[in-house]
Formats: structure tokens, C-alpha cells, sequence
């Protein structure tokens, strides 16, 4: 989808809050949020991001896991589906967004990241507002059947992995 339907699309309601600067040729940019989640040894901290800045930011030192939050909440209509992939520079920096990048057609809600410093040695710093990923879109000709409305519909924060079905059930009668 290019830039001119991105921007229709999200003036509808699809990308709130919108900003026409972080409209790309052919893709949205997303930003880091305000909450996130670190991995240590003894679990999850919940971090309140507010407190830090471009000037004063978070450093993830190497090989931390953080699930962060987009600053956008979506809105993805039933005909749309979208991807996520982190910004270029983010990457240059030595940050890596695990592949979970899929936007099912009808999601609503906001993005949760899986945000990983892939340096041996070096610390990266986040903050709230930092452009970190980009979204691109695919529109298909009619809705979906059936939209998303799995188990992280509707999520306002970060969250964790949540309990569902995994498994095909292959009992067969």
C-alpha cells in the first residue's frame, strides 16, 4: 500500500495518534511507548518509561530482552493486514525486533514489541517517542471471513505471552 492510501486509511481511524511526518512512500512509522517489561534473572520489572528522554534515556545493555509498547493504537480494517520490521537505524544500532510481525486483518489494539540488544558489548538506549519500527500494509479486494479477535485484541499496554490454544486438535471422528 502506498503513502496517499496509508494516510486515507489512518485519517478513518486506523492509526491514532496520526502524524503525517511518519507517513513513508510505502509504510507508517511506529515509536516506543511509554511501559515496557526487562527479562531478569528473577523475572519481569515493569519499567514506567516517562522518566526518560532522548537526553536521558533507558540503556539496554548486551543481550537484554525488553517488551515494549507502541505509542499508536490501531485500528485495522477487515480487508487489511499489516507488518511490522524495525526501522534501519534501530538495527545499525545493534537493536533486533524478534519476528513477530504479523497484524491480522481486523486487529485492534496496541502493538506489543519483542526488543532485544544483539550487541556483544555495547548498551542501546530507548526512550519513550523513539521511532522504532515502521508498519507496512496489504489490501485485499474484501474482509476477511473471519477478522482477528484472538487473545491479544483490544490490548492498551505491553503484555506478556498469553495462555491460549496452540496446539491443531487431530483427534479426528
Amino acid at each position: 500500500m502506498i503513502d496517499v492510501r496509508i494516510e486515507e486509511l489512518a485519517l478513518k481511524g486506523m492509526i491514532e495518534p496520526f502524524h503525517h511526518e511518519c507517513v513513508q512512500p510505502c509504510s507508517y512509522d511506529v515509536h516506543l511507548g511509554d511501559h515496557i517489561k526487562v527479562e531478569t534473572e528473577l523475572g519481569w520489572n515493569d519499567i514506567d518509561m516517562s522518566e526518560h528522554s532522548a537526553e536521558k534515556p533507558l540503556l539496554m545493555p548486551p543481550g537484554c530482552f525488553v517488551l515494549g509498547e507502541t505509542i499508536e493504537y490501531l485500528k485495522i480494517p477487515g480487508n487489511v493486514e499489516a507488518h511490522l520490521h524495525l526501522v534501519s537505524s534501530r538495527a545499525r544500532e545493534g537493536l533486533n525486533h524478534l519476528l513477530a510481525g504479523l497484524v491480522d486483518c481486523g486487529y485492534e489494539g496496541r502493538l506489543t514489541l519483542e526488543l532485544k540488544n544483539s550487541l556483544q558489548f555495547g548498551q542501546i538506549p530507548i526512550y519513550p517517542g523513539l521511532r522504532i519500527a515502521q508498519l507496512t500494509f496489504f489490501e485485499y479486494e474484501r474482509d476477511a471471513a473471519i477478522p482477528y479477535h484472538g487473545r491479544y485484541f483490544g490490548d492498551s499496554k505491553v503484555s506478556m505471552a498469553k495462555r491460549g490454544t496452540d496446539v491443531l486438535d487431530l483427534q479426528r471422528p
